[in-house]
């Protein structure tokens, strides 16, 4: 890590955020995993809460993939916001697949309704 009196506060910022969306998306990850089991152990495979834990995973990426591309150049103290495409394509990715995680649970509590 190399410091620079000019930026400091900048690079502090930029650094603390990375380690801060780490662990939001580490704490959105474990939170999907535990939905899953706990869906599985009621008989269900597609719970409805997931589906807001997936849209909230790409926010909370989209923000940790700006971070980590920054906070690389924050550590090498050049003042440079960085934004790559990955910023853009996986969170959208991710979206997609809660739009079709939403469909699935629709289609699975429809499905349970008829007899």
């Amino acid at each position: 890590m190399e410091w620079n009196a000019e930026i400091i506060g900048w690079q502090r910022r930029i650094i603390i955020s990375n380690i801060v969306t780490t662990y939001l998306l580490a704490a959105v990850m474990v939170t999907f995993i535990i939905n899953i089991f706990r869906g599985l152990k009621k008989g269900v495979i597609f719970s409805r809460c997931n589906t807001t834990v997936i849209f909230a995973g790409a926010a909370i990426y989209t923000l940790y993939s700006f971070y980590a591309y920054t906070a690389m150049n924050a550590a090498t103290a050049k003042h440079v916001n960085s934004i790559d495409t990955d910023i853009f394509i996986y969170p959208l990715l991710i979206i997609i697949l809660g739009l079709l995680h939403k469909l699935a649970v629709k289609a699975s509590e429809e499905n349970n309704l008829t007899i």
